[in-house]
C-alpha cells in the first residue's frame, strides 16, 4: 500500500583554479612556453626576445585543453626537432587563457522535497456527537501526531464507500474522494477534493458512474504506474456475468471511462481482494485471498498489473500456507524493500496474545508469515481501527491501533515501528492536549501534507 505511499552542485574548479595551476607550474621556461626547443636551425634568435609574449604551439596544432576548469593535463608528449636550443627565452608570461570564455555554472537546481509522513484522517459524521461535516486530520511530526485539525473548506458529506484515499492528480500529496450515490435511476458520481498541503479544496466531480452499491469493492491504487491514483470497480460473478475489474484511470484533472481489466480472465477472493504492488515495478496489483476449506491452507493469488489490464492469476501461498486475519489483512511495504506484503491481524484465544504476522514478498512469491510484535507488548486491534502507514519517514510501513474516547480518557493512537524485521513496543502518538473518536466512517491513512523543514 501507497502512502503512500510516503531525495548538489557541481565539484568543478573554475577561472581562478585555471589560473592558480597556471602559476604553479611556472619554471625556468615561462609561463606558456613550450618546454621544448623552437624548430630554428640557428644557435640563437638574432633579437633580444621573442616577438610574441610565448609560444601558442606545444609541439602540434593542438594548445591542449580547451575546457576552463579541466585538471588533465595537455597530452602532448612530443618536444621539438631541433637540437640547439633557444639562447633567447621569453621574459614575458601568457596572459592568455585556453579559448574557452564560458565558465561552468553548478548546478544550482534544489534537490526534490522528501515525501511528507503518512498522517491520519477521520472524517466525522451526523451520527457523531462532533460536528458533522469535518475531515480531521492528524498530521505526523515523525515522532508524534500534531492536535487533529478540519481540513474540511466545505461540509463533508460521507460517500457509500467512506473516504477514498489517493493521489489522484500526481502532486504528491494524498487527496480524498467519495461516492455519491445512484439516485432515481441517475448515475452515482466520484467526487474528489484535492489537497493544498494545508486543507482539502472544494469537491469537484471528477466522473459520473453507475454501480451496484451492495456488490461492489471498491479499490485505489496506480495500477498503470503514472504517478497518479486510480479507482477500480472489482464485481464478483453472478448470475449471467463473469466477473469484472473495471479500472477508472486518472488524467489528473478527472477520470477516464473504465476498462474491464480482466482481460484474461479474474476472480474476486471470497475472503478479501486487495491491492499493493507486490512485485515492485511501480504498478499495483490485484491479491485475492481464499480461506482454506476443509482444514486445508488459506490460498493467495496474484494478478499482476501490465499496465493496461490485470495478468492471468499466479498462486504466491507461502509454503506453510495464509489463512487470513480473523480480523483483517493488511497491506504494507514493512520491510522497506519497494514490494508490498501482507499482514494478518489475529486477536488473543485461548490464552495466548493477539498477533500481527507478516508475510513478506519475495517479488514472486510470499514468505511464511512470522509474528513481528514485540514479546513483551501483546498485539490489541484498537476499537478505532488499526493502520498501515509510514507515520516516522524511515521508508517502512508502521502499524498504527486507534482507541476511541470516551469516559476513561481522550482515547490514544497506538504507533508499533517497523525495524524491517519486526514492530517495536507500542507508543502513544496522540498529543497530550488531542482526543480522538472514529466513527461510522474508518480512518484512513495518507500523505496529504509536505515533510515539515
Amino acid at each position: 500500500m501507497r502512502t503512500f505511499p510516503n531525495f548538489i552542485a557541481s565539484g568543478r574548479l573554475g577561472i581562478g583554479a585555471m589560473v592558480l595551476s597556471a602559476t604553479l607550474f611556472c619554471g625556468p621556461i615561462a609561463c606558456g612556453d613550450d618546454a621544448s626547443t623552437d624548430t630554428d636551425t640557428t644557435t640563437g634568435d638574432t633579437t633580444t626576445g621573442d616577438t610574441t609574449t610565448g609560444d601558442t604551439t606545444t609541439g602540434d596544432t593542438t594548445t591542449g585543453d580547451t575546457t576552463i576548469g579541466d585538471t588533465s593535463p595537455e597530452t602532448d608528449t612530443t618536444p621539438d626537432t631541433d637540437a640547439t636550443p633557444d639562447t633567447d627565452p621569453d621574459t614575458t608570461p601568457d596572459t592568455t587563457l585556453d579559448s574557452d570564455t564560458t565558465l561552468e555554472v553548478s548546478d544550482t537546481t534544489a534537490p526534490p522535497a522528501q515525501p511528507g509522513f503518512a498522517s491520519i484522517l477521520v472524517p466525522v459524521t451526523a451520527s457523531q456527537s462532533s460536528p458533522s461535516g469535518a475531515l480531521n486530520v492528524f498530521q505526523s511530526s515523525g515522532t508524534a501526531f500534531l492536535t487533529g485539525s478540519n481540513w474540511a473548506t466545505t461540509q463533508y458529506t460521507a460517500g457509500s464507500r467512506g473516504a477514498l484515499i489517493g493521489d489522484f492528480d500526481g502532486d504528491g500529496l494524498a487527496d480524498v474522494a467519495r461516492m455519491s450515490p445512484s439516485g432515481r435511476g441517475g448515475p452515482g458520481a466520484l467526487a474528489v477534493r484535492l489537497s493544498t498541503g494545508t486543507n482539502f479544496g472544494a469537491e469537484s466531480t471528477w466522473r459520473n458512474v453507475s454501480y451496484n452499491v451492495d456488490t461492489v469493492v471498491v479499490r485505489v491504487a496506480d495500477f498503470d504506474g503514472d504517478g497518479r491514483d486510480d479507482v477500480a470497480f472489482l464485481y464478483a460473478s453472478g448470475p449471467g456475468s463473469p466477473p469484472s475489474a473495471n479500472v477508472f484511470l486518472s488524467t489528473g484533472t478527472g477520470f477516464a471511462d473504465s476498462v474491464n481489466w480482466f482481460a484474461e480472465g479474474g476472480s474476486i477472493g471470497s475472503a478479501a481482494t486487495l491491492v499493493g504492488d507486490f512485485d515492485g515495478d511501480g504498478r499495483a496489483d490485484l491479491a485475492k485471498l481464499s480461506a482454506g476449506g476443509r482444514g486445508g491452507p488459506g490460498v493467495v493469488s496474484i494478478q499482476l498489473s501490465t499496465g493496461t489490464a490485470f495478468a492471468a492469476s499466479t498462486v504466491w501461498t507461502p509454503a506453510n500456507g495464509f489463512e487470513p486475519g480473523s480480523v483483517g489483512t493488511l497491506v504494507g511495504d514493512f520491510d522497506g524493500d519497494g514490494r508490498d506484503d501482507l499482514m494478518r491481524l489475529s486477536p488473543a484465544s485461548r490464552g495466548g496474545p493477539a498477533s500481527a504476522s507478516v508475510a513478506l514478498s519475495t517479488g514472486t512469491a510470499f514468505a511464511n508469515p512470522s509474528n513481528w510484535t514485540a514479546a513483551t507488548n501483546d498485539f490489541s486491534p484498537g476499537s478505532g481501527g488499526t493502520l498501515v502507514g509510514d507515520f516516522n519517514g524511515d521508508g517502512y510501513d508502521d502499524l498504527a491501533t486507534i482507541a476511541n474516547n470516551g469516559p476513561g480518557g481522550p482515547g490514544s493512537i497506538g504507533i508499533r515501528l517497523s525495524t524491517g524485521t519486526g514492530f517495536s513496543g507500542v507508543s502513544n502518538w496522540l498529543p497530550s492536549n488531542g482526543s480522538i473518536f472514529v466513527g461510522d466512517v474508518p480512518a484512513v491513512v495518507g500523505v496529504f501534507a509536505a515533510r515539515p523543514d
